[in-house]
């Protein structure tokens, strides 16, 4: 997988004429904004031939627009100067420079400006796998796009925004923002844009099982990248064509694709997508247990990405080294490298979460200014009130007088005592509010580092089963790999739930049978239907609850649909009586066999799904007509 910010595309500066006439420009006249647009555009014009002359023409040109005070043209050589340093994968000078464009572009009130320099320091963030402040300046970009009516950009900020959600998971909210994307450039006519969002779309379908589309999608893009002799992009895509054989175990073709796309890279000086080749490389090595080659390939990824800070690939090779000094028997340099990964993961965890606490500090500090500062207002215009109903009283009754002071000293006495307690309630329950969201935050973090522990597990017993030849040992493997996932997504369900007691029982359900059809890629065309009327169950129950069905669809994928085409798998799930829930797991194949004895069987699979409804205090019933039907009826033990 290449870097994100490799796959979408910035906002391009149009092309620039030819270095020789710019120098007679910048020659030949006095006016300093002519001389500042003819040095960004030299600078860009050379940017791939010789990167020295192109720093040394956009520094001038920063000089010369500092001195003669021409906002627009700071802005834009510090976007020039910010982008030379992108192309070089130095992203933190880069994003000095990028904040310092968009500052002057607000200055200037420069809306197109704005909008570009958000986008990029958006691209900056998505590189280094800071997804959150990623998407903060995408959108930022896009509403700036849209207040604009800017069909251009607006194609842009879809196609990063997209991008994001790609690399979380959301496939579906990622194709609906690539498509889009690519509607709006094909109307535009750009067709720069389309072979780029035509690669996204394929890298989605990629992450999602789905190769035919995948390789369909990146088919298009390195056709028309090849026709507007675009190196960095067909760089990328052949590296994802690489990675598409590689999952379909095409060894061969792989490499030849990766090899190609390498190539490419070190024409072009992309060092962050060498590093990714390059680790691709290993792990297509690693597989062929060619261990020596696989190494020395990651240990070159390694370099490159820990030299521009590229988090993700640093983990991809951190795991695969742990992996490949593992096999070769040197446990010791295996757990030092799990070490290292695991480093790596917990710095951008713990720099999202101090993020997290800040804001929420900052947002807290300024609703509570804002009540204080609401409150005194009305306390002064109270007082106010009162001092003038005083003086009309003193001068319209005189005679009442001193009752009537009296009355009033009580009035504002009991006033302000209440206002007090009032006060003192806001203040408590303000206190209880903050304490009880610093408790759930703690509570999502726990559940996200489980997630994420339990991925790794994943991740280690994936990555072992690589060496695995006997099919039996391998489908054990990928038995514990469902039953950890089984886990993970209610651990992640959690973390993303405002309710931490309980879990929406029909999306995690769902979830998790479509990931199972997914991954045991039967080539069979199964249906399945849901029908839940439970609302919510608490983790006690719905973690033995998960796993039970984790064992009952990957029995019926395995076994039940055995010289069929298709088949249907149906799962109800609804309250018996007061206290009780009863779960119905149906499919319509070909039913168990007739010698089949539940009491007797003493398979894993059977063994640990008698023990987790014994857990739920529940019993089990099995229907073998027309299909095969698991009934489970049990009790929610509501626990957090």
């Amino acid at each position: 997988m290449l870097l994100a910010f490799l796959l979408r595309p910035f906002f391009a500066p149009a092309q620039d004429p030819k270095p020789d006439s710019l120098l007679a420009v910048v020659s030949g006249t006095a006016d300093d904004s002519v001389k500042v647009k003819a040095l960004i555009s030299l600078s860009s014009a050379t940017r791939k031939n010789d990167s020295k002359k192109a720093f040394s023409y956009a520094n001038d040109a920063l000089a010369l627009a500092e001195k003669a005070r021409y906002g627009t043209g700071i802005a834009r050589s510090c976007n020039q100067i910010a982008d030379l340093y992108r192309f070089q994968s130095n992203y933190m000078k880069a994003k000095d420079f990028y904040f310092r464009a968009f500052d002057t572009y607000k200055e200037l009130n420069d809306q197109k400006g704005m909008s570009s320099a958000s986008n990029n320091i958006g691209l900056l963030y998505d590189s280094q796998g800071m997804y959150a402040d990623a998407l903060k300046f995408y959108y930022v970009s896009l509403r700036i796009n849209e207040r604009m009516n800017d069909k251009a950009a607006i194609s842009y900020s879809y196609n990063n925004i997209g991008g994001v959600n790609d690399l979380l998971g959301n496939y579906e909210e990622a194709l609906s923002f690539y498509f889009k994307s690519l509607k709006l450039k094909e109307e535009l006519k750009n067709p720069a844009g389309v072979a780029n969002t035509n690669n996204n779309i394929g890298e989605v379908y990629k992450r999602s099982g789905n190769y035919e589309e995948a390789m369909r999608y990146y088919m298009k893009s390195l056709q028309q990248k090849k026709e507007l002799n675009n190196k960095q992009g067909m760089a990328n895509t052949l590296n994802n064509i690489g990675d598409v054989y590689l999952l379909k175990r095409d060894h061969r073709k792989a490499l030849e694709y990766y090899n190609q796309s390498l190539q490419l890279f070190n024409e072009t000086g992309d060092k962050a997508g060498r590093a990714t080749v390059n680790n691709n490389i290993g792990i297509l090595y690693f597989k062929l247990s060619q261990y020596d080659r696989a190494a020395e390939s990651l240990r070159k990824g390694l370099s490159l990405a820990i030299e521009v800070g590229l988090a993700p690939e640093q983990s991809r090779a951190y795991m695969a080294l742990s992996e490949i000094s593992e096999a070769a028997g040197n446990y010791r340099q295996a757990n030092e490298y799990i070490k290292l990964n695991t480093a790596v993961k917990d710095s951008l965890l713990s720099d999202k979460n101090n993020r997290m606490m800040s804001e929420m500090q900052a947002k807290y500090e300024s609703d509570q200014n804002k009540k204080e500062i609401a409150l005194l207002t009305k306390e002064k215009d109270l007082q106010q009130l009162e001092i003038y109903s005083s003086r009309i009283l003193v001068i319209s009754i005189s005679i009442g007088f001193l009752l009537l002071l009296i009355l009033v000293i009580v009035v504002i006495r009991g006033y302000k005592q209440k206002q007090k307690a009032n006060q003192l309630l806001v203040e408590q329950n303000t206190s209880i509010t903050r304490q009880k969201e610093e408790k759930e935050l703690l509570l999502k973090e726990i559940h996200h580092r489980v997630k994420n522990n339990l991925q790794i597990i994943n991740s280690l017993l994936r990555l072992q089963s690589f060496q695995v030849e006997d099919k039996k040992v391998l489908a054990l493997f990928e038995e514990c790999q469902h039953r950890i996932l089984s886990m993970a997504i209610i651990h992640e369900k959690l973390y993303k739930s405002k309710d931490l007691a309980n879990i929406h029982v029909d999306d995690y359900v769902t979830t998790l049978a479509e990931g199972l059809i997914r991954s045991y890629r039967t080539n069979k065309d199964v249906a399945l239907k849901v029908e839940c009327t439970v609302e919510t169950i608490g983790i006690d129950t719905l973690m033995p609850l998960g796993l039970i069905l984790n064992e009952l669809i990957s029995n019926s994928l395995k076994y039940a649909f055995t010289g069929r085409s298709n088949g249907k798998i149906i799962i109800r799930l609804y309250k018996k009586g007061s206290d009780q829930l009863e779960m119905l797991v149906t499919d319509n194949g070909v039913g168990l066999p007739p010698d089949f004895s539940w009491e007797n069987s003493n398979t894993l699979g059977i063994e640990l799904i008698k023990t987790l409804v014994e857990q739920i205090n529940g019993s089990i019933a099995i229907t073998n007509v027309q299909g095969t039907t698991f009934k489970i009826t049990f009790q929610d033990i509501h626990k957090v």
